[in-house]
């Protein structure tokens, strides 16, 4: 190749990098440039990280239940002290009572409609949604399970009822991971404190066990009580909007330890009202009332949206 040749080429050569260069390099920058950290991602880190977190919480959990003393049910745990029968239905305060689950039920499935129907916010409502149903069935179930049992007061109905209650624990525990934690995980939390909650039940049932029982109601407690807390902190840091509904977890709290007190004191409640009403009965209408601060916050997001629409319609 001749000298005349190789600068041809050269210049060639250079004039092509130098059109490529123009061509591509705005596509490389782009390319090059780090990928944006969404709200989605970032939910997604923090699901991980909390969901670390609340399996070791299990773990230790499901160590204290099988390390733990064995404890069985109190002696006489069935002699309730209402045992008055109206007709033929007997116990029958004691039953009628769980009427009001069924109640709460119907009206926290109400309210999850109207929050279906109102929500603007997509992402919030498919993880909120399956959430209230669960809670809101789960709440329905315990009145039909706590209903048998109170009509026959024994060991195979008490694991009834307490099934029953497993459902509610388990939407109760979809309902705080969807309201404090931004993630889509929601049904398979659910699915896991379901499993849980029956196989401590059964632990009861079939080996006369009751502490892993005690154990996943505290578990379920200490979360409504740590949760919200640990959450706000760490939304804060991570730049995630905390919470969804912004539910009154400590106000479910009291009435849930309300509804514990009344329980332990049936006869005293019995005794105090003039046989009216016993304390165990009164335990089922307290428990029910704990879903009024679940209903307040739905209520209240409705009321959000509703003037958000309003100022975006005068806009």
């Amino acid at each position: 190749m001749t000298n005349s040749s190789k600068v041809l080429f050269s210049s060639m050569a250079a004039e092509a990098a130098h059109n490529g260069a123009q061509r591509y390099a705005p596509r490389m920058r782009k390319t090059l440039q780090p990928l944006p950290l969404h709200t989605e991602s970032r939910a997604e880190a923090v699901w991980w990280r909390y969901g670390s977190w609340l399996t070791g919480a299990t773990l230790v959990l499901c160590a204290l239940a099988m390390c733990l003393p064995r404890m069985r049910l109190p002696a006489g745990y069935h002699d309730f002290a209402d045992q008055v029968a109206w007709g033929v239905l007997p116990y029958a305060r004691d039953v009628l009572t769980n009427l009001a689950f069924a109640i709460a039920g119907w009206v926290l499935l109400w309210q999850g409609m109207q929050y279906s129907r109102n929500m603007q916010d997509d992402a919030a409502r498919h993880r909120l949604v399956p959430a209230v149903q669960a809670t809101a069935w789960g709440l329905v179930l315990t009145a039909l399970c706590s209903g048998i049992y109170h009509l026959r007061p024994d060991a195979a109905g008490l694991a009834i009822d307490r099934i029953g209650m497993s459902a509610a624990f388990a939407g109760v525990v979809g309902l705080l991971v969807a309201d404090r934690l931004a993630t889509v995980r929601v049904v398979p939390a659910m699915a896991a404190a379901l499993l849980l909650g029956v196989a401590c039940v059964m632990s009861d049932f079939l080996n006369g066990n009751m502490t892993p029982w005690v154990i996943f109601q505290a578990g379920v407690s200490g979360m409504m009580l740590l949760a919200p807390w640990v959450t706000r902190r760490q939304g804060e840091r991570d730049g995630l909007q905390q919470p969804v509904l912004g539910i009154a977890w400590w106000q479910v709290l009291v009435f849930y330890a309300l509804a514990k007190l009344c329980e332990m004191g049936d006869q005293a409640v019995w005794q105090w009202t003039g046989a009216i009403i016993s304390g165990h009965s009164l335990k089922h209408i307290v428990a029910a009332a704990a879903v009024w601060p679940v209903v307040r916050a739905l209520q209240g997001t409705k009321h959000r949206d509703g003037t958000q629409r309003a100022q975006e319609k005068s806009a």
